[in-house]
């Protein structure tokens, strides 16, 4: 049972690292990743008498609502699975149960950083002027790991309620189980993997229809993929105990 275990976290983590490769060099979303959003927006987005400007919303690598608003969900659930998993190590699970949450910190990091590229080099138009006067949105599960490079325009997002309140539901989580220790801890945990990992594949799901741009929606596959491999690995680990 641990090999198998094992081997499926090695597996996630080679699978999710290919998927996710967005070095600029090899790019193929037809974005642009190498200005941010807040960067080119204002000047794409409205002429020097304050208008909006022709063409705006429909610029070359611009990002439509929906798919800004899919790329926003998955950048909250990879922190939230960051934060979680960090969390699980804080508390000094051992074992099979330590090497999933390493596999879920390395693997939705990478996604992380993913997600923001996509998100801070699509970002076109009156949004991006929004943006950059927008406050943060924040909360404990926003912030990046220690690690992170891509501060910008990730952290002047307009608010989304729906997304504000899956953060609320995400931190109320957190605090429900940093109250408890030991085997009572781990299995509380392991049991929010699992209902977490549900409801974020049942998120992507209703996103991927709605999908306009084919990088977004490439993403959001890949995501999907990588969160499905997690929930049956979390599966796996309950059976095991």
């Amino acid at each position: 049972m641990k090999t198998r275990i094992t081997l499926l976290a090695a597996a996630l983590t080679l699978g999710l690292s290919a998927c996710n490769n967005q070095d600029p060099a090899n790019d193929t979303t037809g974005l642009d990743v190498e200005t941010t959003a807040v960067e080119q927006g204002p000047a794409n987005a409205r002429d020097t008498d304050g208008s909006a400007a022709d063409g705006a919303m429909t610029g070359a690598g611009q990002l439509a609502d929906v798919d800004r608003k899919a790329l926003m969900t998955v950048e909250a659930i990879d922190a939230h699975e960051i934060a979680a998993s960090e969390d699980a190590l804080s508390k000094n699970v051992e074992g099979d149960l330590r090497a999933y949450a390493e596999t879920l910190r390395d693997d939705h990091t990478r996604n992380l950083d993913a997600t923001r590229r996509l998100l801070d080099a699509g970002v076109r138009g009156e949004y991006a002027a929004q943006a950059a006067r927008t406050p943060a949105v924040t909360g404990s599960t926003e912030a990046s790991p220690p690690e992170d490079t891509h501060a910008g325009a990730h952290d002047e997002r307009p608010a989304d309620p729906g997304i504000d309140a899956m953060r609320q539901q995400h931190d109320a989580e957190r605090k429900r189980l940093a109250a408890l220790d030991g085997d009572a801890f781990a299995a509380a945990w392991l049991e929010a993997m699992v209902k977490g990992h549900e409801g974020a594949l049942t998120k992507i799901d209703a996103l991927l229809p709605t999908a306009t741009h084919e990088g977004v929606g490439r993403h959001l596959r890949d995501t999907r993929d990588a969160v499905a491999a997690h929930l049956d690995t979390a599966r796996e680990l309950q059976k095991a105990r």
